[in-house]
């Protein structure tokens, strides 16, 4: 439903706004692709929202697996499709829909083989609408669709701001870099998203110990494996992007690193989320997902023309780790505590 409310609400407003102007574009290429580029990529957000419907049943039937293989299919797509797209010259717009579109897709193909071949039982049908068992959920679901609408913000107009700042062909540079590192976070999916569903459970039966060691455990893990993993693709970029696309990709190193670091950070984000999810500490994550996103926001305004392209994803960084990791390092130890006298 909201889904669909954004998708109406794109084609009613589209002409009345002033797309350049808001990314403050110059060029006539710029001007011509900021309209297109901007609706891509909210239809693309739009239809992702009832398009993960069946990723999210089968996370909360902790059957992960089956939804990190769509994910992970998506990522594949995503990856064959800005190379060919780059390769042939296609603007900014196609650029937008193949980055984000490819995964809305896959997601769609898992709906539909999942709700009519695997369990049709849990097909959605409008003889169980409930009122109010809607009500909460809707309740529940807009603050979730408000945390998403931050870490869109926040990390996926990283390429609109490129394209402004230095052009469609540096966009193009840098989603290839951000694609490559897509495969660290599409293991973290893997890894973290059956925590989601598990820490319920064990919250739920009072298991305040598991919850505590698991957490500590699940950090311990991610930042490790993914640590190693980010050095891994750093070391083998020239090479990897050789085979990928037929020649090095012409882009500061410093891009790769900032790429592997955010991965990093990125990665204990996800594992507290997990916890923070399923203890239905929302809020908090509101509070510091706002703070974070104008920090991030502000800084690349203010330093990405100056400092280049490689230094956008260093702001990312710089804000997630200050507004984000920071407060987390504090409050969760806070919130472990309550649900342990609450057990």
């Amino acid at each position: 439903m909201i889904g669909f409310a954004l998708l109406a609400a794109l084609i009613a407003l589209y002409r009345f706004i002033d797309w350049p102007e808001i990314f403050q574009v110059k060029s006539s290429l710029g001007i011509e692709e900021a309209g297109p580029s901007a609706a891509a990529f909210i239809a693309c957000f739009a239809v992702g929202i009832p398009a993960a419907l069946a990723a999210n049943v089968q996370i909360a039937l902790q059957r992960g697996y089956e939804a990190s293989f769509w994910a992970g299919l998506g990522g594949l797509m995503s990856l064959g499709g800005l190379a060919a797209a780059i390769a042939l010259d296609f603007g900014t717009p196609i650029l937008v829909l193949v980055l984000f579109g490819t995964q809305q897709f896959c997601n769609i193909l898992n709906c539909l083989i999942f709700f009519i071949f695997r369990r049709p039982d849990l097909a959605p049908s409008f003889s169980d609408v409930d009122l109010t068992t809607m009500k909460d959920l809707m309740r529940i679901g807009s603050t979730f669709l408000v945390i998403q609408l931050v870490v869109v913000v926040s990390f996926r107009i990283d390429a609109v701001l490129v394209t402004q700042f230095f052009g469609a062909s540096a966009a193009g540079q840098y989603s290839l870099v951000e694609r490559l590192f897509a495969i660290v976070a599409m293991l973290q999916i893997v890894f973290l998203s059956p925590l989601w569903p598990a820490y319920g459970e064990a919250i739920g039966r009072g298991d305040h110990a598991w919850v505590k060691a698991t957490v500590v455990r699940s950090l311990f893990l991610t930042i490790a494996l993914t640590a190693v993993l980010a050095a891994i693709l750093v070391l083998l970029s020239g090479p990897l992007m050789t085979l990928w696309i037929g020649s090095p990709l012409d882009v500061p190193i410093t891009l790769f690193l900032g790429f592997a670091v955010w991965r990093v950070l990125e990665g204990v984000g996800s594992a507290l989320a997990m916890l923070m999810n399923a203890a239905g500490a929302l809020k908090m994550q509101l509070a510091i997902g706002f703070v974070m996103c104008a920090a991030a926001l502000l800084l690349k305004l203010l330093f990405v023309p100056r400092l280049g392209m490689a230094s956008m994803i260093w702001m990312t960084n710089i804000a997630y780790f200050l507004f984000a990791i920071i407060p987390l390092a504090v409050l969760i130890p806070s919130l472990v505590r309550r649900l342990g006298k609450a057990e």
